[in-house]
């Protein structure tokens, strides 16, 4: 079990972390949180800079802790991070694993600046001691990271005092393993605000991932897993190797591996993929699109919302940019797939290809897209007009035509994702002609989810002449070499290797449902959030609201009362309707 020792900063005091330290003490107990107190600073006034003494009353606290024999993590606040790197130099504390909370990189003239205005009102400091903390800070910040030392970096969005940037410079520090968290909205005074809970829910969950022993048997599955899955895995991996587990154990990774059925139950581990709608606007109006019941003002995700989803969920390879919105609409789409790029992950855009023209592709391409999926029902106009208003078809296929060929060349994956239902099912041979033609690498069917859409689902309306267009549709998909998959791969690894039991076939697959859960595996692995910040239990329940991770703990709302609830029912005899109505379950 962790122990944590709690270091405040130069000019602050114990209260300062006394809601973070509260927080670990209900969750481990009182006896594994020790809250250092500097020497001097009991009386409220900033005493002289003692760099000896401070680091001295940090090796008591680690004295005193370690007597437990638990893993230490040194969690320093402000200058408190910089004492805590500089006790871990004279090696007279060797924690587990070192927390840095809004803690200067350097001190330079405007710093000094900044940190005057942070210390109106309060006790004046002499001229001598902000040279020494001044001198102490810049010395820390030059030098090397200390060997092994698992690092989490945390970061105020609105830090007046230590601006991300700088914050952000620990990055280039070279500590061996590094994650960063930055609290969009949170000041200086990091210990006294909304967010404590979600800090501290993160912290815990960095704690286990990052002490979590390895073993030879899991690393031999992981290589094999990011093998049958490709280069960017295997670069995530090399990035992100704490990551490993979390995907090899995740139910798609044990499917893929083929070692034991996924473990399914009320609780759910880490999420490896997060579907994240970046924009609520559209430029389509289709029939069956969730919009119809869930239209919500025009919005885009802001780009620090999207890096702290990101941050959140370090294991959370997978990225799917998709939701009730068309996501080629977010003016700063390329911004935000390269944030998750130059995180390693494989990051897939669903869009309906009406303004992904061959610029706009190759940007994207340059940013670090993994995967294209394109929404396409229709060929013909005259359909599409049903289908999908305002789909120009000519334009949409013309963009298609000239992207593939680039994302062939840059090893991306692509796709055609068709809802199939009564408004276009005869028509589906014309379509599979053409998309046979269109360079991308499979063809996904899908009959229509949600429980309004029924009545002109496939399921429910497929006649003759429905099954014979399937058929024929299938056939020509066939004979180009072009795959047909069915729905219950979308989230499926090793998709390239194990295709064949994902094809549409025999054709009926495409209406059929099931009683009970025997695809689905949503709800114990990705993470559908919207253009806010809400989480709801899937994609396919965009009603389905549990939490916003904007004002509460992740785990308090992927392991809540509410998913916990959720997954318990799909399990059941008796699953949610809106799961008995989806093609995906």
């Amino acid at each position: 079990m962790p122990a944590f020792v709690l270091v405040h900063g130069y000019t602050g005091s114990p209260r300062d972390l006394a809601p973070l330290a509260d927080w670990l003490a209900a969750r481990f107990g009182r006896q594994a949180v020790w809250s250092v107190c500097l020497p001097g600073h009991a009386m409220g006034a900033p005493p002289p800079f003692d760099e000896a003494a401070f680091i001295q009353s940090i090796a008591a606290a680690a004295e005193a802790m370690a007597r437990r024999e638990d893993r230490i993590v040194l969690v320093g606040h402000s200058t408190g991070g910089t004492l805590a790197l500089a006790a871990i130099r004279q090696n007279v504390i060797r924690p587990a694993l070192l927390v840095l909370l809004a803690a200067p990189h350097h001190v330079d003239g405007a710093a000094l600046n900044r940190w005057e205005l942070h210390r109106q009102g309060t006790s004046p400091v002499a001229l001598g001691d902000v040279a020494r903390m001044v001198r102490h800070i810049n010395r820390i910040g030059s030098l090397p990271a200390p060997r092994a030392l698992p690092v989490l970096l945390v970061q105020a969005g609105a830090d007046a005092l230590v601006p991300t940037q700088e914050a952000l410079a620990w990055t280039r520090q070279g500590f061996e393993a590094l994650r960063a968290l930055t609290l969009p909205g949170a000041g200086h005074d990091i210990g006294h605000t909304p967010f404590v809970p979600a800090l501290a829910d993160w912290i815990v969950r960095q704690t286990e991932d990052l002490l979590h022993p390895t073993n030879a048997a899991a690393e031999a599955a992981a290589e094999h897993l990011a093998h049958l899955e490709g280069p960017r895995l295997q670069h995530y991996f090399r990035i992100n190797p704490h990551a490993r587990r979390h995907l090899v154990g995740s139910p798609a990774g044990r499917q893929a591996l083929e070692t034991t059925a996924p473990a399914l139950g009320a609780m759910a581990p880490e999420p490896i993929q997060l579907n994240v709608e970046v924009t609520t606007r559209c430029n389509l109006n289709c029939p069956h699109c969730a919009r119809r019941r869930h239209d919500r003002p025009a919005a885009d995700m802001d780009g620090a919302l999207f890096s702290y989803l990101l941050d959140l969920l370090p294991n959370a390879w997978r990225v799917v940019l998709a939701g009730l919105g068309e996501p080629t609409l977010h003016p700063r789409l390329p911004e935000l797939v390269a944030a998750a790029a130059e995180r390693g992950r494989r990051v897939n855009l669903a869009t309906n290809g009406t303004r992904l023209s061959a610029e706009r592709c190759q940007r994207l391409i340059e940013a670090g897209l993994g995967a294209i999926t394109f929404s396409l029902d229709a060929a013909d106009p005259s359909v599409a007009a049903v289908a999908r208003p305002g789909a120009a078809v000519d334009r949409i296929l013309e963009n298609i035509r000239r992207c593939t060929p680039m994302a062939a060349a840059a090893g991306l994956a692509t796709a055609v994702f068709t809802a199939v239902s009564m408004r276009n099912v005869t028509h589906l041979p014309q379509l599979a002609a053409t998309v046979a033609g269109l360079g991308v690498q499979a063809w996904m069917l899908t009959d229509l989810n949600f429980d309004w859409n029924q009545l002109h689902s496939v399921h429910h309306t497929l006649d003759a002449a429905g099954r014979s267009a399937i058929r024929q549709a299938l056939r020509t998909a066939f004979a180009r070499q072009l795959p047909v998959l069915g729905v219950q791969g979308l989230e499926a690894f090793a998709l390239a290797q194990h295709y064949r039991a994902h094809l549409l076939f025999p054709p009926e697959r495409l209406g059929a449902r099931s009683a009970i859960c025997a695809h689905c595996l949503s709800p114990w692995q990705t993470l559908a959030v919207d253009v806010a910040g809400k989480v709801s239990v899937c994609d396919c329940t965009p009603d389905q609201v549990v939490g916003n991770l904007r004002d509460m703990p992740f785990g308090a709302i992927w392991n809540g009362p509410q998913m916990r609830a959720w997954r318990q029912q799909m399990l059941s005899a008796t699953p949610p309707e809106a799961c008995r109505a989806c093609p995906r379950f």
